[in-house]
């Protein structure tokens, strides 16, 4: 079919053109207005690639055919909310439109709904466990993340929560951000270090400097318990500044923060120098500090900017 081996190839326009011809002599009617919307969609003939679509038959044959394509389109053009609409209207989901939904709600930021399409997924063998896992845990978090707003809605999410998620980093972290937000420290602290415990993540450590209330002294001990299996943890080191800071414990924040500089260079580590050095009355180390805070900080700007420098106009 002359209108197949063109879209193969790339030239639309010639392809759109040849099928919609054999289209309008009935030759694989189906077949030639898909690869006909198809050819519209390149060409970004959005209303062209509507007016092929809708004149398909409307038969049980080819109506999941229309769907599917109408649905697969339509997300490829960003109208996530139109392309869930039309994937409603089919009833058995083949794997195909299985994969579109999911993809549409990850759009939407449906995360409710990408979390019930797990399990059909699993069953039907859609994804690798690898990419089944990262979904379930990416979900997982943002449906957290979602219940940031009512205390009952998070801990009843929390508590659904499998507990072999419930140690992950990534899940962990969404959780104790939520319920710091919420000022629930001591359940976010709990978390923290329930997750730590089963598995080591620097980046959930910091967290288990926020929050903080009356039982900080505890968290201290716990936090330096860990310590002599991460001494070169250079988040650890600047999490146990910040609690010992917190306890008005001068010299042993002081002593965490340079070993946390020591470890790793950061701004953050100058700037608990700098507030630590200013709130005694050093205000050479707090200036020193703080330059040194900001030059890190702008290296790192550069560094994700590519070295790119905004003109001033």
């Amino acid at each position: 079919m002359e209108g197949v081996q063109a879209y193969l190839e790339g030239r639309y326009g010639r392809a759109e053109r040849a099928a919609a011809q054999a289209f309008a002599l009935d030759h694989a009617k189906a077949l030639s207005a898909v690869i006909a919307a198809r050819c519209a969609h390149e060409m970004r003939a959005f209303d062209a690639r509507d007016r092929h679509l809708a004149g398909m038959d409307e038969e049980a044959s080819t109506e999941y055919l229309r769907r599917i394509t109408q649905a697969e389109l339509l997300l490829d053009e960003r109208r996530y909310l139109d392309a869930l609409a039309v994937l409603e209207q089919i009833k058995d989901k083949h794997t195909a439109a299985l994969r579109l939904e999911l993809k549409a709600h990850q759009l939407a930021r449906n995360w409710d709904r990408v979390e019930a399409l797990l399990p059909q997924l699993d069953r039907r063998n859609v994804y690798d466990p690898v990419a089944l896992a990262q979904l379930r845990r990416t979900a997982t978090a943002e449906v957290l993340k979602r219940r940031a707003l009512d205390m009952q809605q998070l801990r009843e999410a929390w508590q659904k929560v499998p507990a072999e998620l419930k140690s992950d980093g990534l899940v962990a972290r969404a959780a104790a951000e939520s319920f710091i937000q919420l000022g629930a420290g001591a359940e976010a602290h709990r978390i923290i270090e329930n997750s730590l415990e089963s598995h080591w993540d620097s980046q959930l450590v910091p967290l288990y400097a926020e929050g903080l209330d009356e039982n900080t002294v505890e968290q201290i001990q716990k936090a330096e318990a860990w310590l002599p299996s991460h001494t070169r943890d250079a988040a650890l080191l600047l999490t146990l500044g910040r609690l010992c800071a917190h306890e008005s414990l001068w010299g042993k924040a002081k002593s965490y923060f340079e070993a946390s500089l020591a470890v790793e260079s950061s701004h953050s580590a100058h700037l608990e120098l700098a507030r630590l050095a200013r709130s005694t009355g050093k205000e050479d180390d707090a200036g020193r500090h703080s330059e040194a805070a900001m030059h890190l900080a702008l290296a790192q700007l550069e560094e994700v900017t590519g070295g790119r420098r905004r003109r001033l106009l």
